[in-house]
């Protein structure tokens, strides 16, 4: 992953020690009170350059085709509006830009939840 990275969703900062160098900057959105504070606290040990903000997926704070990347780790589950999430993030990806997720989310296909039980 390179350049600049919207990280959908930070959480209270756990992946941040895990950007490689070649990553420019982060721009990591929270809408949680708390969990944007304990964000702050750890952006300010990342290994990049890393703005804590206020924000939701589903209207990112992030210009048009501004980001190479952008991240979800085990935010999906939380979203309400899916189709709005994956639409701002079309809006903010630059042609060529890459979508990075960690996800724990149940498929709404019965065969496929099953498989999953099996493993």
């Amino acid at each position: 992953m390179t350049g600049t990275v919207v990280e959908v969703g930070c959480g209270n900062g756990l992946n941040f020690d895990h950007y490689p160098s070649t990553v420019e900057r982060v721009l990591a959105v929270e809408p949680e009170p708390t969990l944007r504070r304990l964000a702050a606290d750890a952006a300010v040990a990342a290994p990049v350059p890393l703005r804590v903000v206020p924000g939701r997926a589903e209207r990112l704070p992030a210009d048009d085709q501004s980001a190479d990347a952008v991240v979800f780790c085990l935010v999906m589950c939380s979203l309400p509006e899916w189709a709005h999430a994956l639409a701002e993030v079309r809006r903010v990806l630059r042609p060529g830009g890459v979508v990075r997720f960690l996800e724990h989310c149940v498929s709404d296909d019965p065969r496929l939840r099953l498989g999953h039980a099996r493993r």
